[in-house]
């Protein structure tokens, strides 16, 4: 492809044997690149001979009792794009547990915990529109020394109270071995509305 032109994949859920189906029909023609589909869809790509790079299992949940969605602690504070380097070395600390981008803090979304000034939990938007009135919660991470302590729910329940009153519809995603974080999800008022894979595929292997 021509430099700049990018192409996106996108199919439905909503019909998960059609979309097996049609990613069938389409192995020898999707380019190495992520994939994001209903259940199986890594092994319709594998059994045609395309290389599977890594393979996940997530499941999607949206908010659907706020109610449940406990106030906004003290120790929970706003974060801009001046925090930056400090969210990016905590982020450093397990690069692969949390996807965040540094732009990602101009949402003004973002929130965190200190301890002793030094910031140990975070969380904020991996999107948010309040054109499609929709955001996903993303980038939750807690310093592994300060797990157990409720960070993750408090900071997840930050960006909520943030992100409130700009969109109606608020989701997240889980990867399906987080049995803790999905835990702490559903104990806030988020209700598992689908589950899917995602995949990195390669080329055909000789």
């Amino acid at each position: 492809l021509p430099d700049g032109q990018t192409i996106v994949y996108a199919v439905s859920s909503a019909d998960p044997e059609g979309t097996l189906a049609l990613a069938s029909e389409l192995v020898d023609q999707v380019p190495a690149t992520l994939v994001t589909g209903t259940k199986g869809i890594a092994s319709v790509f594998a059994s045609a001979g395309r290389q599977i790079i890594w393979q996940r299992g997530y499941h999607r949940f949206h908010l659907a009792r706020p109610a449940d969605v406990p106030p906004r602690r003290d120790d929970v504070v706003s974060l801009s794009p001046e925090h930056r380097d400090q969210a990016q070395a905590l982020y450093d600390i397990e690069p692969a547990a949390a996807f965040f981008q540094p732009s990602m803090l101009n949402n003004d979304t973002f929130v965190g915990v200190r301890v002793d000034g030094a910031l140990v939990a975070i969380a904020g938007t991996h999107a948010l529109s309040e054109r499609y009135d929709v955001a996903a919660i993303g980038a939750v991470f807690t310093h592994p020394d300060y797990r157990g302590r409720g960070f993750g729910a408090a900071v997840t329940a930050g960006v909520i109270d943030r992100i409130g009153d700009r969109v109606s519809t608020i989701g997240l995603n889980c990867t399906e071995t987080n049995l803790g974080a999905r835990r702490i999800y559903t104990r806030i008022g988020f209700v598992e509305s689908l589950a899917y894979d995602e995949c990195e595929i390669g080329p055909l292997v000789d």
